[in-house]
């Protein structure tokens, strides 16, 4: 397959030694403690009692004990992949070396989990021709090349293809080393890039944008307290707006080096739409509607009137804040929320479901143009903010 070729060329051209540098031990050292206080932390001040508490307080079906379970088994699994991090340095070259910035890299998917793929949907790898996780993470193994010889750290989520750790691990991970910037790196798909019902007009493979993501809660998703603790802390570390920009800067980077717009040409628009009414049209004719089991909705009248105002009017403050970025939007997506006073973006340059990228990807040089858009873009933003 030919993204496994561009995989093997990824890793000849860079192999594990170029990685070696001074401070890297300082790094691990100091976020394996990190972790380790953390995981205190949590275990001395979320008692059973103050559980309780919130769980009766929260509103929703969501348990914050089940969050707590996740962010244990998280940090744990962090400590595991820091300790072999840690035991993998190699000597350094230079001991003067310190480096300009750290930088988190989360190549999107790993392991079982491919992400998009081409054909869609597909689990058995020997008939996959692209994967997304596979793409995510040459791409960010081109940008940790780079920028290491220019004098960043650079720490991904993952150091494999075989690697997937869980989305919680990927960010409990990036709390341990608080890096300067976290960047997660997808790639966007489309159900309607294929056809439906055999029907070939119910399919419209051209679409293509980019898109940037920072988070932005919905009202409702508030009522569940870690969210506002997580709310809180980006307040005292001003990091949203630095999000922002980190986000303005990489999506007019993903314009100039990959040649994509942000949205959709209005005439586009109007296709996708009757596309997607003659596929709604079809869907009736084709199929008995079924039940499904359906959650009780958050009632209104259980929240109190002081904190369903206090919500929507935070919800209101994110989402207005990227109403009018181009190329940006706003979405509770765990790698840009989990990681609060970390400066957090999650970035789609390209759709892979779009048959012109797909050609690009096996027969071009489109996996540097997205590596080199984000590694401009990062650049850019750390030289902005230089101490």
């Amino acid at each position: 397959m030919r993204y496994i070729f561009i995989l093997i060329i990824v890793f000849l051209l860079f192999p594990k030694s170029s990685f070696a540098f001074l401070d890297q031990k300082s790094i691990y050292d100091q976020a394996i403690r990190n972790a380790k206080n953390k995981c205190s932390y949590l275990k001395s001040y979320y008692t059973k009692e103050v559980v309780n508490e919130l769980d009766k307080a929260n509103y929703t079906r969501k348990k914050y004990s089940t969050r707590l379970k996740l962010l244990y088994n998280a940090l744990a699994e962090t400590e595991k992949i820091l300790t072999n991090k840690l035991a993998n340095i190699e000597p350094a070259l230079d001991i003067n070396e310190q480096y300009k910035a750290v930088v988190f890299l989360d190549p999107g998917h790993g392991g079982k989990d491919t992400g998009a793929t081409v054909p869609p949907c597909l689990w058995d790898r020997n008939q996959i021709a692209l994967a997304e996780s596979d793409i995510t993470f040459a791409i960010a193994k081109i940008i940790q090349f780079n920028l290491a010889k220019k004098g960043y750290a650079v720490i991904l989520s993952r150091d494999s293809i075989t690697d997937g750790p869980s989305l919680f691990t990927r960010s409990a991970l990036c709390r341990a080393i608080n890096p300067d910037l976290s960047i997660s790196i997808h790639l966007n798909s489309t159900q309607y890039a294929y056809p439906v019902y055999d029907v070939p007009e119910t399919a419209m493979p051209e679409i293509n944008y980019s898109r940037v993501f920072v988070w932005s809660p919905g009202s409702n998703d508030l009522l569940l307290p870690f969210y506002l603790d997580i709310h809180n802390e980006i307040v005292s570390s001003y990091s949203r707006e630095r999000s922002l920009d980190l986000a303005q800067i990489t999506a007019l980077s993903l314009k100039k080096y990959l040649g994509v717009d942000f949205y959709l040409p209005e005439d586009k628009l109007m296709a996708l739409a009757n596309l997607k009414k003659l596929r709604s049209e079809l869907q009736y004719k084709n199929t008995v509607a079924s039940s499904k089991t359906q959650y009780a909705k958050v009632s209104e009248n259980i929240v109190p009137a002081e904190v369903s105002e206090l919500n929507k009017k935070i919800s209101k403050k994110y989402n207005n804040q990227v109403k009018n970025l181009s190329g940006i939007d706003g979405k509770d997506l765990h790698m840009v929320r989990e990681m609060p006073s970390v400066p957090s973006i999650l970035v789609e340059p390209i759709f892979i479901s779009n048959p012109a990228e797909q050609r690009l990807l096996k027969d071009s040089d489109r996996i540097n143009q997205i590596a080199k858009a984000i590694e401009q873009a990062i650049i850019e933003y750390l030289e902005k903010y230089k101490e």
